[in-house]
């Protein structure tokens, strides 16, 4: 018992001590929806593709995870930044396509035009959007 408390509250230490002792945002941070800002700051700088790159990386995985039945139509509208313009039907040809801005990106004559719906999963738990 007192072992594995030992090595419990060891862990706990080290935990700490790798977050820059922050307790505060360790404790009350929601890691779901912060996976999109960290893949920003940690694997896209080193990527030549624009920042609004990760919406599009997003749904090609959500593309995928459809075409090989893990998910359905209606989890896959859920899932996606660009759910309305989900497919009906998802074959080899369209996974295989290379990640191409969809129009819904492209600001037009208005820039205001660009919007792209967060999913629900990337959504803070308590905000309000």
């Amino acid at each position: 018992f007192w072992f594995s408390l030992g090595c419990s509250m060891l862990g706990m230490v080290v935990a700490l001590h790798q977050r820059h002792w922050r307790l505060w945002s360790f404790l009350n941070e929601d890691r779901i929806a912060e996976i999109p800002n960290r893949f920003l700051e940690k694997v896209l700088p080193y990527s030549k593709a624009p920042r609004t790159s990760f919406p599009i990386l997003w749904d090609k995985i959500v593309e995928h995870m459809r075409y090989e039945d893990k998910i359905d139509d209606y989890v896959s509208a859920q899932l996606s930044y660009f759910g309305s313009r989900s497919r009906a039907k998802v074959d080899w040809d369209v996974v295989q396509q290379p990640l191409v801005t969809p129009s819904v990106m492209r600001p037009a004559e208005d820039p205001q035009s660009c919007h792209l719906e967060r999913p629900q999963i990337f959504t803070p738990v308590g905000s309000c959007y």
